[in-house]
C-alpha cells in the first residue's frame, strides 16, 4: 500500500497549499495545488491496480471529479456548467460502483434509516439555493437529485454488510463529506463568495474523494 499512502500524503499536502493559496488570492498556486491534489486522489486507485469492477467504476468517478476540478478553475458560467456536468457524471459513476456491491432494489431496505434525513437535507439545500440560482436552477436541481441518489446508495452499501467494516465506513464518510463540500461550492457560487467556503469546503471535498478511493482498495 506504499503507492496509495504516498498519493494520500501528496493529496493532503496539496490541499493545505490550495487552501493557503485561496486565502492569499494566489491564482497560479491555486491552480497548481488543485490539479496536484486531484491527480493524487486518482493515483490512490491507479497505483493499487483497480482490479475489481467496483474499483474501476470508482476510478472513473474520481477521474471525472478531477476533470470537474480543472473546469472549476475557470471563472465563467460555461466552465462552471462544464464542471457541474463532470461532477454529475462522477456521482453517477459512483452510483454504478455501489450498484456492483448492492443492487439498487436493495437500497431502500438497507438505507431505510437514512433516506428521509438525506432527502430532507437535499430539499433544504434546494430551498436555500433556489432564490439565488437564477438561470442555473434546472442544472442545480438535476445535480442535487443525482448527489442525493449517490449518498443514499453509499449509505446502503455501508449498512448492507457486503464489504468489510473498514471500507463501508470509508464509503459513508466519503459520500457525506462530498455532499457537504458541494454545499460550500454552491454557497460560494450562488449565495456569497467568501474564503470560508474554501477553507472548509476544500478539505471536506478531498477527504471525501480520498475516503472513496481507499474504499476501492
Amino acid at each position: 500500500m506504499t503507492g496509495p499512502a504516498v498519493a494520500t500524503a501528496v493529496c493532503a499536502l496539496a490541499c493545505a497549499v490550495l487552501v493557503s493559496a485561496e486565502v492569499r488570492g494566489d491564482r497560479t498556486l491555486r491552480a497548481g495545488a488543485k490539479l496536484v491534489a486531484s491527480a493524487a486522489f486518482i493515483s490512490i486507485v491507479l497505483t493499487a491496480g483497480a482490479a475489481s469492477t467496483y474499483a474501476r467504476w470508482t476510478l472513473v468517478a474520481l477521474v471525472l471529479g478531477g476533470l470537474g476540478d480543472a473546469f472549476l478553475l475557470g471563472a465563467s458560467r460555461r466552465t462552471f456548467l462544464a464542471g457541474l456536468v463532470a461532477f454529475l457524471l462522477g456521482h453517477l459513476a459512483f452510483v454504478v460502483a455501489f450498484a456492483t456491491v448492492v443492487s439498487p432494489p436493495g437500497w431502500p431496505s438497507a438505507a431505510s434509516w437514512a433516506i428521509a434525513p438525506v432527502v430532507l437535507a437535499a430539499a433544504l439545500a434546494l430551498r436555500w439555493l433556489w432564490p439565488h440560482a437564477g438561470a442555473m436552477r434546472g442544472p442545480v436541481v438535476g445535480y442535487v437529485v443525482v448527489i442525493t441518489m449517490m449518498v443514499i446508495a453509499a449509505l446502503a452499501v455501508a449498512r448492507a454488510g457486503e464489504l468489510p467494516v473498514h471500507p463501508r465506513q470509508l464509503i459513508a464518510v466519503g459520500a457525506l463529506a462530498f455532499f457537504a463540500s458541494d454545499l460550500a461550492v454552491a454557497r460560494d457560487r450562488f449565495v456569497v463568495k467568501a474564503v470560508i467556503n474554501k477553507a472548509w469546503g476544500l478539505p471536506a471535498y478531498y477527504l471525501g474523494q480520498v475516503c472513496l478511493a481507499w474504499a476501492a482498495l
